[in-house]
């Protein structure tokens, strides 16, 4: 029972990372878009 418990702790830690991970690329792609952007504007 308890090595189920803790698989499962283990399964909501990796979905929690995966969300985190691309909730951090999808920031840090719409923060690039705008320095391009940006960086386009000014020369």
């Amino acid at each position: 029972m308890r090595n189920r418990l803790d698989t499962k702790r283990q399964y909501t830690e990796v979905v929690m990372l995966k969300f985190l991970a691309s909730t951090v690329g999808i920031i840090f792609l719409i923060g690039l878009v705008v320095v391009i952007g940006l960086l386009m504007l000014i020369f």
